[in-house]
């Protein structure tokens, strides 16, 4: 199984335009057995709870959101976006959510699979200030586990943060591989994530407008000069985590999203001339 887990915790989005999950991934298989196919794909949650998880599986996608309710106990709600997921072949998925703006629009998540939307349902948006101590990709732990599986069983219900008895039936962890996993501060729209998508799997750069091998992965698909870089322009200040293969460590995997050009060609060059120590220690974020 693929799993990854932050040690270093994100901030729920600070802007009021959403967030966005991105990943091309592949699904080696599907569970046949037990009590459910679906799949851990990621966790954002806070240390009391709050936040979002998400599973896969041959559907589609089962987003949660956990917002604060009384007596400490966390509001869920659950929304289920189908679609059809095939094994054993890559595919660019994204989940944007956005927390809508009364009375003109409400909450809604959407998502898209290599490049195209296919579907969309109103979801809470949760409030959220603490950070993000408790943030996984692949894995969930017990408690996120039995969140879900309670959102589930009971949309619109209080999920009681001791309810691990449920855990039984929620996820199992990703089966299969993940090429580079992102998020965004914000949601991207349809022309943004066929951009991102049209970039494919081997691009592993942060959007940067001086970075050329995405101008001319996007000249590539038809985009002019000036296209390419405004898109480039939106998207690399909202990208707040970027993770892949090539800048891990170890079992330690890092984020490119740092002061660096915003590629990952320069990362590597810093961590060439400086090392991967001194380069960690000006910051840049780790998972593991």
């Amino acid at each position: 199984p693929a799993s990854l887990v932050l040690s270093n915790p994100l901030a729920w989005p600070s802007g009021r335009a959403g967030y966005t999950f991105a990943a091309w991934m592949r699904v080696e298989s599907f569970s046949t057995g037990g009590n459910t196919s679906r799949m851990a794909l990621f966790a954002l949650r806070t240390a009391s709870g709050l936040g979002v998880a998400a599973e896969l599986s041959p559907e589609g996608v089962d987003v949660s959101t956990f917002s604060a309710g009384q007596s400490g106990v966390a509001k869920a709600e659950n929304a289920h976006l189908p679609a059809e997921i095939k094994e054993k072949r890559w595919m660019f998925l994204v989940i944007a959510h956005s927390p809508g703006r009364p009375p003109l629009s409400t909450a809604a998540v959407k998502l898209f699979v290599d490049g195209e939307q296919k579907s969309t349902a109103k979801l809470r948006f949760p409030k959220v200030t603490e950070p993000l101590t408790a943030s996984s990709f692949g894995a969930f732990n017990e408690f996120d586990a039995a969140a879900m599986a309670a959102a589930a069983a009971m949309n619109h219900h209080a999920v009681a943060k001791g309810a691990a008895a449920a855990a039984a039936v929620g996820a199992a962890p990703f089966s299969g591989q993940f090429g580079s996993v992102r998020f965004f501060d914000d949601v991207l729209g349809h022309s943004a994530v066929a951009a991102v998508n049209s970039l494919g799997p081997d691009y592993l750069g942060s959007f940067s407008p001086a970075d050329t091998a995405s101008g001319l992965a996007l000249a590539g698909v038809g985009m002019s000069p000036s296209e390419a870089r405004e898109v480039r322009e939106s998207l690399a200040p909202r990208l707040v985590l970027s993770l892949n293969a090539a800048a891990a460590y170890g079992r330690d995997c890092y984020s490119t999203v740092a002061d660096h050009g915003g590629s990952l060609g320069n990362l590597l060059k810093d961590v060439k001339e400086k090392g991967l120590v001194g380069v960690l220690k000006e910051g840049v974020v780790g998972g593991g």
